[in-house]
């Protein structure tokens, strides 16, 4: 209902079509783009670490089934076993780190990547408040169109941290990019991170409404 009164009532919601009219778009406009939606890259690397994590209790299980006839024939003095079940996976501190800077804050980031307007990339801010667990994972990837207020523009030749909340984007550009190519690296998992600045000219838009 309130969107078909604003639709209704012309002149409350403004449809940026090209990349001149973002240019005139000012904070505090409600404004409807639409795109598909990415985790920023922050929330993609909690996803590529807990595939690395199924993976390795995958591997763990396969060694333990080829090598269960042995263990029966170890002494049974031998601590290795508990030894080693009490190693700790550093993907898993990692992981836990991360996902501690998240929940320090209320928001979480996602990217927009345009078609209305066209190749313009918008920061859309969401309330974890209002996300439930598989919110962003359906979300990630899908066609969307979002109405929400705009809360900044981003210039040509400004930029900023699509997961500027978060603590690791106190971090250098170079160096978090440094740290996601590494992990791209890794062929067991077919990674994939968003880029860790977003250019100018863009926007971003705190959500009224997003319609999937």
């Amino acid at each position: 209902m309130l969107y078909d009164r604003l639709r209704r009532n012309r002149g409350y919601i403004v449809d940026p079509e090209t990349l001149e009219a973002v240019k005139g778009v000012e904070p505090g406009t409600l404004v409807e783009i639409a795109g598909t939606v990415e985790k920023n890259a922050i929330d993609a690397m909690v996803d590529y670490l807990d595939a690395a994590d199924i993976l390795g209790n995958l591997a763990n299980m396969d060694e333990q089934m080829t090598h269960q006839g042995s263990t029966s024939r170890r002494p049974r003095g031998s601590g290795a076993g508990k030894q080693k079940r009490e190693i700790q996976n550093p993907l898993g501190k990692i992981r836990a780190t991360i996902d501690k800077d998240r929940k320090r804050t209320p928001i979480s980031n996602v990217l927009l990547r345009c078609t209305v307007p066209n190749n313009i990339t918008a920061v859309v801010t969401l309330r974890t408040e209002n996300l439930r667990d598989l919110t962003l994972s359906e979300l990630h990837k899908n066609s969307v169109r979002v109405l929400g207020k705009v809360t900044r523009v981003i210039g040509a030749g400004e930029s900023m941290s699509p997961f500027e909340n978060y603590g690791m984007a106190l971090l250098p550009p170079s160096v978090l990019s440094t740290a996601f190519n590494e992990l791209i690296k890794d062929q067991a998992v077919a990674a994939e991170f968003s880029e860790v600045e977003v250019h100018g000219p863009a926007l971003q838009v705190l959500p009224l409404m997003i319609f999937v």
